[in-house]
């Protein structure tokens, strides 16, 4: 049975663009977790559903900051051009923050996509997470949440 989705709301600033994004901390009863966010990217409403990923060689922080937009990354044999680059800020949360954020800390992060996979990873100057996701409709998501 699935856990009450805890909400945090982190403001993101990207080249060109600020915006409110919306997570959802997702866990179940053996503690498996998942990453839910709604708007990905400016004006986005669609929502991307993350699993954590734990690569076997991980970047390091300072490997990640050194990436720029269409570098290509592979995170756990998957093989994607860096799309955008972004940091964000705890600003609420109903909740306590996210697992690699701390309450008004910046995280710096970037998205790396091919067809079908969305990547996020995101860090500070210790720490470094990995996450695959995959697109849903504003429409599928809802519809999910609805029938419980």
């Amino acid at each position: 049975m699935a856990r009450t989705p805890k909400h945090i709301h982190p403001q993101v600033a990207a080249v060109g663009a600020r915006f409110d994004r919306h997570e959802y901390l997702l866990s179940d009863d053996e503690e498996n977790s998942a990453l839910l966010i709604q708007g990905l990217a400016a004006g986005d409403k669609d929502f991307v559903l993350f699993i954590p990923l734990e690569p076997v060689e991980p970047l390091r922080p300072e490997g990640a900051a050194a990436l720029r937009v269409g570098d290509i990354v592979n995170v756990d044999g998957v093989i994607a051009p860096v799309k955008e680059m972004f940091q964000s800020t705890i600003s609420g949360s109903d909740s306590d923050t996210p697992p690699d954020a701390r309450d008004r800390e910046p995280l710096f992060g970037f998205i790396g996509q091919t067809n079908s996979t969305v990547l996020l990873v995101r860090w500070a100057n210790d720490r470094i997470t990995f996450h695959r996701g995959r697109s849903f409709s504003e429409k599928a998501v809802s519809g999910a949440f609805s029938k419980r």
